[in-house]
């Protein structure tokens, strides 16, 4: 390790993927309980206490010895004998004390001018940390999948949510999260991902750049709007940018060092990266074709174990196939027991699945791959995508990237100043060459906004190589800098508007949701169900995927699995041979959501009827067989009636 930093990100990254795959044996053995990972933490903590303690000491020894040593040059500087006049030497010292002031001013304010946009915007996102989870992806599957294994205390089956059956490994740690401190532990343990990941950043820029540089990049990362609204998120995003940041960062370190145990460490962060999400495989594989391309590019000489180099290239290969697979093979075992496909439900037409057809497919695939860009020729795509990244703030998203802004006018330059009168680093041709790499993948396949992102830690160093490089840097790093004071306006602008501050009340969190809109219906219901209902309660919800909040048992699908509604139609004869099934699986209560309903009609064809008869089904079943006990805006909960 070249640095402490280095060491501790590697340590944690690690520590944090290691604990998700326990969490994930716990979870299968039954042992989702809080007094469990209790005694989990206070293990690694008596464990990791000597040698933190020796840490400390090691500190406090060094911090000794320079006060020691700089106050043994002020004696010698005192004692020198000066023959000059008296008033001379006080001019003298006072030039020298005056000089040295002033270095360290000048040292001293650019550090100073770049982390204070950074400690600025450090405090609404603490703030918006506490506000309630709200968001759709978070209801539906982040945290409304842990919390079902919470409910149940143990992992098991969820059908119908196809992202239950993915790669968990930030979820594993949600669901420590949500055992220990609620949400609110959830979502700092993404933002701590975040924080991270800004580490990482600065670490790999100043280890091969300089610290300017580091600064630079660290300021560009968060400049991107995208990477700071989502931090305080219950998300896995910003997992899987840390993770594939630490992977290039010790792909880049074996590269230049030559170490293969930098390659094993590459080969480990491309394993968590995939366990966070499958999207992870992108930056595996563009690592592995380095590898490769590194092992075809040296000498086949022999190494000094008499091994040729050609074994040495196979081994490397090796490794970064068979790690990651032995990472994440006990994700697959999990869905291939519970589905039949090991990647479920990827890969539907060679695995197949259950509770999975080929309309459900093909939905998938477009939603996981359309994008929000315009729809354009093949060859002019990588364009159109740009201008969705940098110029498109008209969209309902959340604007993504500034920094491209700098980008392009930066490489007119590179290619005039470094690639002519100076040589380009080898780290930086390696970063260079990996974002050209990954952007072009994700625009081919999934161009989605979020899926760039773990593409934008890296971009932010190549950007901030650039941005150090230029004549006019201050004029660019200046600009840098008023983005994040943007984002830390615009995040305190929403903590004002919506009083978010206040969320630092449980009770005023609560009070909220019962406000907030469009929240504030779903809640409201739910909070009936809640409360009234009695505790062997079954509810099935039909044009609603959110059920986080929900405490007890309910069967739902997600807008991208099969109805479950119309599947038990299309199985049965008429509206009584429903209310039958329903019954046979334990259903006492509906919930239905009129606005949920048409808004997944419209985007995700919800009711796929295959012929007129069986909607003809669910409308009579809906008028004659159903009692609304609750109405609010939309929002009605139904008993089932008694039948015939």
């Amino acid at each position: 390790m070249a640095s402490r930093l280095e060491n501790v990100l590697f340590c944690l990254a690690l520590g944090f993927g290691c604990l998700s795959l326990i969490t994930l044996g716990i979870g299968i053995a039954g042992g989702l309980y809080p007094w469990v990972f209790w005694i989990l933490l206070s293990g690694i903590i008596i464990l990791c206490w000597g040698k933190n303690t020796r840490l400390m000491k090691r500190l406090c020894y060094h911090g000794l010895q320079r006060m020691n040593t700089s106050g043994i040059q002020i004696q010698s500087f005192n004692q020198t004998p000066n023959p000059e006049p008296r008033i001379f030497c006080h001019n003298s010292r006072f030039a020298i004390r005056g000089s040295k002031f002033a270095t360290q001013i000048s040292h001293f304010l650019p550090p100073l001018f770049i982390s204070l946009p950074l400690v600025l915007i450090l405090f609404p996102l603490l703030i918006l940390v506490f506000v309630p989870t709200m968001t759709f992806d978070a209801m539906v599957y982040h945290l409304a999948v842990p919390a079902k294994y919470i409910q149940a205390h143990r992992i098991h089956y969820i059908p119908y949510i196809c992202f239950s059956n993915y790669s968990l490994n930030m979820e594993m740690l949600f669901t420590m999260g949500l055992l220990l401190g609620g949400d609110t532990l959830a979502k700092f343990i993404h933002l701590s991902f975040g924080l991270l990941s800004g580490a990482g950043i600065f670490c790999l820029a100043k280890r091969y750049f300089g610290q300017e540089t580091a600064g630079f990049s660290l300021l560009a990362f968060f400049s991107i709007p995208l990477a700071c609204f989502i931090m305080v998120q219950p998300f896995n995003d910003l997992g899987l940018v840390f993770y594939e940041l630490m992977a290039v960062y010790a792909f880049v370190n074996w590269t230049t060092t030559g170490q293969k145990p930098w390659l094993v460490m590459c080969a480990l962060m491309c394993g968590f990266a995939m366990g966070v999400k499958y999207t992870g495989g992108i930056c595996a594989g563009i690592l592995l074709v380095g590898v490769i391309t590194v092992g075809v590019g040296s000498k086949p000489t022999l190494i000094p174990n008499g091994l040729c180099r050609k074994h040495t290239n196979i081994s490397n290969v090796c490794l970064m196939l068979f790690i990651p697979f032995l990472l994440n093979l006990p994700w697959f075992i999990r869905s291939f027991i519970y589905t039949g496909n090991p990647v479920y439900p990827m890969l539907y037409p060679l695995f197949g699945g259950i509770n999975w057809n080929d309309f459900n497919h093909m939905r998938y695939i477009h939603e996981m791959t359309a994008g929000y860009g315009p729809q354009v020729a093949w060859y002019l795509k990588p364009f159109a995508c740009i201008y969705q990244l940098i110029l498109d703030w008209k969209s309902k998203g959340v604007p993504v990237c500034p920094i491209f802004l700098l980008l392009l006018p930066g490489i007119l330059y590179q290619r005039y100043y470094l690639l002519i009168r100076q040589r380009l680093p080898v780290a930086f041709k390696l970063l260079a060459v990996y974002c050209l790499l990954f952007f072009l993948i994700w625009t081919y396949t999934t161009s989605v906004d979020r899926f760039f992102l773990p593409c934008m830690g890296i971009l932010s160093i190549v950007v901030g190589y650039i941005a150090a490089s230029l004549p006019l840097r201050r004029t660019v790093i200046t600009w840098v800098i008023l983005c994040c004071l943007w984002n830390t306006y615009h995040l305190c602008q929403t903590i004002r508007t919506n009083s978010y501050w206040k969320c630092i009340n449980r009770a005023a969190g609560h009070q909220l949701l019962c406000e907030r809109s469009p929240i504030a219906d779903y809640y409201s219901v739910i909070t009936y169900i809640n409360t009234h209902l009695p505790c062997r309660s079954k509810i099935l919800f039909i044009g609603e995927a959110r059920s986080y909040y929900c405490q007890k048992e309910v069967l739902i699908n997600s807008h991208l699995d099969t109805t479950i509604i119309v599947e038990m139609v299309r199985k049965s004869m008429d509206e009584y041979d429903v209310l039958k099934k329903l019954k046979q699986q334990g259903i006492t209560h509906i919930l239905y959501n009129q606005t949920g309903a048409d808004w997944l009609s419209q985007k995700f064809d919800y009711f796929h009827w295959d012929n007129r008869s069986q909607q003809a089904i669910y409308q009579r079943f809906m008028t004659r067989q159903l009692i609304p006990i609750y109405k609010k805006k939309g929002m009605v909960l139904f008993r089932l009636s008694e039948g015939k």
